[in-house]
């Protein structure tokens, strides 16, 4: 399951966004302002199958017009993650 929409409101998923913790920080590490360009919610059960496979973001958002790669991502779990429940796996 999965929820995508391009313009933050103004429930808890907006505000999220424009936080400094989120908002500062990435205009920090891109070095200027910035904008929100999308929020993806992924619905998972816990201890159930499945996989979805990463990628690199920066082919999607070419396509959309976004020529250049001065856009980052931010990652943030909604609840606990652990080998147990099929969280997400960092590989060197």
């Amino acid at each position: 399951r999965m929820a995508l929409w391009n313009h933050p409101g103004n429930d808890v998923t907006g505000m999220i966004a424009r936080v400094p913790r989120v908002a500062g920080t990435m205009a920090a590490l891109l070095g200027g302002d910035v904008y929100h360009y999308h929020t993806k919610l992924m619905m998972k059960d816990a201890r159930t199958g499945g996989a979805h496979l990463w990628h690199q973001d920066f082919g999607y958002w070419a396509n959309n017009g976004c020529v250049y790669p001065d856009m980052g991502t931010c990652f943030i779990t909604l609840d606990k993650m652990d080998k147990e429940n099929a969280g997400l796996q960092v590989l060197r």
